[in-house]
């Protein structure tokens, strides 16, 4: 018979620092073979069919001879192809989440965490975690949400593939989580006398949910007065039907909206141009001059409930230009329309018409100023 011998490694790659084991593969061998294991040449103290070695590295050489006493053996030893190495460096996996320790959003906010990962392998799988417990279906390298809570910490673990890993299972940093209630801004605007005979008036705006510097835009007939951005507001140029409203942009923190305006302030008697005639209460039309668009508003006891207001325009020759039946707007004991004159209406003097149903009316002068 004739003995014969091969040797292999018992996993593949050889990984450095990692225990691995050689085995032999024989015939022939007999009743008690004897096995000597060489490394780069060197004896080893290993007689048996196995050699275990954590010290590799690229380049050893591994030989081994097996000694036969099998009867009728045509050879006494026989030795097997050595194996020159080549030994992988060990990889330590690793996971992080891209984010400050602690992340600071406002209740509903959508939250976005992404990862950074060392030697996750050619199939990574990842596990991300709120409080500890496993999220159902976040399995992605990221992590989104909107529904998050004061005091939640997020984490995730990575489950590694790769070729030599130290440890297959890599925990990230903890990520914690403050959440801020939403701040509901408010702003009311009052006046030291709606009588536009008495200048100068002072307007006051009285807000919360500002923040510590918000910032205010006085608005007179829907028109930013410049300059006056402050909390107050004095002149003594306003008239008789002016609406004057004060908008507030809000920089507290969670603050939903960012930017309101307060109800309108109008002003006693006056209609911009021309007063009213077979009119019960207050009438405005404002702008007026305008550049076709005009408000029209009045007190809310004026009109019936759910009565309409039949609007007319004319020319000075008495032609009708623009006509339309509108139901006002109703807010806070006053009442608002709008119209607009179509942009093939000329500049020039006109004449507004209202009426109602319950027989009130009203004849105005209208500026038209393109």
């Amino acid at each position: 018979v004739t003995p014969s011998l091969s040797i292999a490694p018992s996993s593949s790659p050889v990984c450095k620092g990692a225990q691995t084991t050689f085995l032999a593969s024989y015939s022939n061998g007999g009743s008690n073979p004897l096995f000597i294991w060489k490394k780069n040449g060197v004896i080893v103290p290993f007689n048996g069919s196995q050699y275990t070695d954590n010290t590799l590295v690229t380049g050893d050489q591994i030989a081994a001879t097996l000694v036969s006493n099998a009867t009728c053996r045509s050879l006494d030893s026989v030795q097997a192809t050595p194996l020159s190495l080549s030994v992988t460096p060990q990889s330590n996996p690793g996971i992080s989440i891209n984010s400050t320790p602690v992340v600071t959003i406002c209740k509903g906010s959508a939250l976005y965490f992404s990862t950074t990962t060392i030697s996750p392998g050619t199939a990574p799988r990842y596990q991300w975690y709120l409080n500890k417990v496993a999220i159902s279906g976040a399995t992605a390298p990221s992590y989104s949400s909107t529904t998050a809570n004061n005091g939640d910490t997020i984490s995730v673990q990575l489950n590694s593939n790769a070729v030599c890993a130290t440890d297959t299972v890599a925990m990230s940093n903890k990520v914690g989580i403050i959440v801020n209630n939403l701040v509901t801004p408010t702003i009311s605007a009052s006046a030291s006398s709606t009588d536009p005979t008495k200048v100068p008036i002072t307007f006051t705006a009285m807000s919360s949910g500002g923040g510590a510097t918000p910032s205010y835009q006085w608005i007179v007939n829907n028109v930013d007065v410049p300059g006056e951005t402050g909390p107050s507001y004095t002149t003594s140029n306003i008239r008789g039907g002016d609406h004057v409203a004060v908008r507030m942009q809000s920089y507290a923190e969670c603050a939903n909206p960012l930017v309101i305006t307060s109800s309108e302030i109008v002003m006693q008697g006056g209609v911009g141009i021309g007063s009213p005639t077979a009119w019960r209460g207050a009438l405005a039309v404002y702008p007026n001059p305008s550049n076709g668009r005009y408000y029209i508003s009045g007190e809310q006891a004026s009109l019936q409930p759910g009565e309409t207001l039949h609007i007319e325009v004319m020319n000075m020759t008495g032609q009708r230009v623009y006509e339309s039946e509108l139901k006002p707007n109703m807010n806070q004991g006053q009442w608002r329309a709008e119209i607009e004159l179509g942009s093939e209406i000329a500049s020039g003097p006109y004449m507004l018409h209202l009426s109602t149903r319950s027989g009130m009316s009203a004849l105005l002068p209208l500026s038209l100023q393109r």
